[in-house]
């Protein structure tokens, strides 16, 4: 995987590095529910983890698309500000 400064677009998905990309994502189980802030406020985050074909990064993101086709066609796109992540693992 090219370094995280370098600039990268991925021309054919065929060739695109497979990843899983964890991250922690801004979220709250119900946003109109009253809480204590200092009991609850570690809810604020979610972890997620997604995998897809690395489609484009810089280094403000990483773009990945979760589905290809043998015609070149793809879609699923996610785009991961890079502050966000805790880790990207290479599968394939």
């Amino acid at each position: 995987m090219p370094s995280q400064k370098s600039k990268m677009k991925v021309t054919t998905l065929k060739a695109a590095p497979l990843l899983q990309v964890d991250w922690d994502d801004a979220a709250t189980p119900d946003p109109m529910e009253w809480k204590e802030i200092a009991r609850d406020a570690v809810d604020g985050l979610t972890m997620v983890r997604t995998v897809g074909y690395l489609a484009y990064q810089d280094r403000k993101m990483v773009v990945l698309m979760q589905s290809v086709t043998d015609d070149g066609g793809c879609g699923g796109e996610w785009a991961i500000p890079r502050g966000c992540i805790t880790k990207i693992r290479r599968l394939r």
